[in-house]
């Protein structure tokens, strides 16, 4: 026998007792081949079944439901600062009308008549009262009456039930008093 057939009988006995030895069984091997069993299908269990648990989907609803929610709040609150804002630009362009209304009587008159004067604007949606006083001011520092006016105007709109107003004043150069100063 030629050493090559030597090698090739031994291997082939040898692959028999490996094949005699597993397939005889001893009662731990069975235990722990179960236990491989049971592993092998709950792994294939949990890759047939990789939906959502109800748990889950129910989490999963809520977390959406209320960023919904808190977004429609952001949108409410955000028109209602949008509303308050165009009310108080419209109420200083009333204010800023008035003012300047007593600046071109200023110029075109060389006097300024003290009065209150009062009056509606619809604007928008909403109606605006305003009330404008024009009264002498007393500086300190030039120590006389008359060269100076106070315009003060008011303007006041509802809300809801809410009452809103703004208050604005300035003074203005009473021309024929300065030109009498100078002269």
């Amino acid at each position: 026998m030629s050493l090559r057939n030597k090698l090739s009988v031994q291997h082939s006995a040898d692959s028999g007792q490996e094949k005699s030895a597993h397939s005889i069984q001893r009662p731990a091997d069975k235990k722990h081949n179960l236990k491989a069993e049971r592993f092998s299908l709950n792994a294939k269990r949990s890759t047939l079944s990789s939906g959502f648990t109800l748990i889950e989907v129910l989490i999963a609803i809520v977390i959406l439901a209320t960023g919904i929610v808190l977004v429609i709040e952001a949108m409410g609150r955000t028109q209602q600062a949008l509303r308050i804002s165009e009310n108080l630009v419209t109420s200083t362009q009333i204010a800023e009308e008035k003012f300047a209304e007593s600046e071109l009587e200023v110029r075109q008159l060389h006097k300024l008549r003290f009065a209150s004067h009062q009056g509606q604007e619809k604007k928008i949606d909403r109606t605006f009262d305003w009330e404008k006083n024009v009264k002498g001011y007393r500086d300190a520092v030039l120590e006389k009456d008359g060269l100076l006016n106070q315009v003060s105007t008011r303007v006041r709109w509802r809300e809801g039930i809410r009452d809103n107003s703004l208050n604005f004043s300035s003074l203005l150069l009473n021309r024929e008093k300065e030109n009498k100063r100078n002269e």
